[in-house]
């Protein structure tokens, strides 16, 4: 690190964020954050690549009415 800040003493104001902790909420917030203009600079389109779309926020549960059941090994524990 300091030989980093040696060689261009411009990134020392920035070492401090590069030890952030990122959290999952904090990546999609920066995530979202981006640009659609800046999406092909990372290789993604806007409609189905975007950053901001591979984190998953909802996750689908079928009812417990229609979920297969799963027999238990020792029945149920006893």
């Amino acid at each position: 690190m300091d030989t980093a800040v040696a060689m261009a003493s411009e990134l020392a104001p920035h070492i401090k964020r590069s030890h952030e902790d990122l959290t999952p909420l904090r990546v999609q917030e920066l995530f979202a954050r981006i640009p659609t203009d800046d999406l092909s600079l990372i290789w993604a389109n806007e409609r189905g690549g975007n950053p901001r779309n591979m984190i998953i926020t909802h996750l689908p549960v079928s009812p417990v009415c229609i979920r297969p059941s799963v027999p238990m090994e020792n029945g149920g524990g006893r």
